[in-house]
């Protein structure tokens, strides 16, 4: 029995043996095809592929930015560039009912409205607030100094003379303000009109003290008139029921033409100050785009649907992320200009359109219609 049992155990040891040594071979030379194991106990590609799964999960939510855009009043160069400021915030990636939740406010030109409308924006759950104007920016610059929500402002014709902070240096600006600023060429509206007028002497303007961008412009147009020999004369008005009265006593000072600067309360009113001066056979210039269209001679200004575009621009820094303390506040005045030769007819001797205006014209006003020159867009 003994004698059986132990070649039996000596060819058992031989068998295990030889299993022990082929799987110990084929072991070694799968190694190198084998992968290796994270800290967690997970290969490279499980980790790659559990992370990339993640990445495109359809289940995910989307994140929704809470945006509050303020504009002082409904005009076309404050419309343009919302328009302009909704295209560039949309060419991002960011669309309304995706991931963009917006909300618009208009106080009419009303400041008392404007400050009420702040102190709601500045009360609500926003990630970012927009403003158009100076008095848009003023409103809610005041009613934000607390919470100090992330602020963007543009169509600002000074941003340093607001009042709100800013300073005349890039990055001097409070760390969750930033915007654009965009200085009317108030100069070059002057000299356009003596070039369509060289007998041009007595200019009369009507303006509210009250808006700082008005008393900017005004204060230029002051300038720009010693510079050219021209007098300026001035009426000031407190809001739009005493335009009428203002324009009809300029009227009477016997002004060669009406001139309207950066002032949100009087270009509120242009229908009257336009029929008002074509009744004295006299022409309204502006350095503010979108007028001619409604009767003045001229708008020489600057191009408020660019300006949209690139506060639209800054708009998404914001929002995805940029530290708006590092952001400087920048000018933009791309220059437009509005011709409409239908008013010559009903003026007095003395007013002429030269055909380098006409061509230099951006939108040209005849008989046959309005030619719009094709939009340039922002880099």
């Amino acid at each position: 029995m003994t004698s059986t049992i132990v070649p039996m155990l000596q060819r058992y040891s031989l068998g295990s043996l030889l299993i022990f040594l082929a799987s110990a071979i084929l072991l070694w030379s799968d190694a190198p095809r084998r992968p290796q194991l994270s800290e967690g106990g997970e290969s490279p590609s499980s980790a790659s592929n559990t992370s990339s799964t993640t990445a495109v999960d359809p289940k995910r939510p989307v994140k929704v930015v809470k945006v509050g855009l303020i504009q002082l009043a409904s005009q076309p160069i404050i419309d343009e560039a919302v328009v302009g400021f909704l295209t560039s915030i949309m060419q991002a990636g960011f669309v309304e009912g995706k991931n963009l939740e917006l909300r618009r406010f208009n106080p009419e030109g009303d400041i008392a409205t404007a400050n009420a409308m702040a102190l709601e924006l500045t009360s609500g759950d926003y990630d970012l607030i927009v403003t158009l104007t100076t008095g848009a920016l003023q409103a809610v610059a005041n009613a934000n100094k607390q919470r100090k929500i992330p602020h963007v402002f543009g169509l600002v014709t000074d941003p340093s003379k607001a009042g709100v902070g800013v300073g005349t240096e890039p990055l001097d600006h409070p760390p969750y303000m930033v915007g654009i600023g965009t200085l009317q060429p108030v100069a070059e509206s002057f000299r356009m009109a003596r070039t369509l007028n060289p007998r041009l002497q007595r200019i009369g303007v009507a303006w509210n003290p009250a808006e700082i961008n008005s008393e900017i412009c005004t204060i230029s147009a002051r300038e720009v008139c010693r510079e050219l020999k021209l007098e300026l004369l001035e009426a000031t008005v407190e809001n739009t029921s005493s335009v009428k009265e203002a324009v009809a006593s300029l009227i009477a000072r016997d002004i060669d033409a009406l001139w309207i600067g950066g002032d949100v309360t009087v270009l509120s009113t242009f229908d009257l100050v336009s029929k008002s001066a074509k009744s004295a056979q006299i022409p309204v210039f502006t350095c503010m785009p979108g007028n001619a269209k409604r009767g003045s001679l001229f708008d020489l200004g600057a191009n408020y649907y660019l300006v949209g575009e690139n506060l639209g621009s800054l708009s998404v820094q914001v929002l995805e992320g940029a530290d708006i303390a590092k952001l400087p506040v920048t000018k933009a005045v791309p220059s437009k200009l509005f011709v409409n030769t239908l008013v010559i007819s009903g003026l007095r001797a003395g007013w002429a359109i030269p055909p380098q205006v006409i061509e230099q014209a951006d939108s040209t006003i005849d008989e046959t219609g309005i030619h719009e020159k094709a939009v340039p867009r922002a880099p």
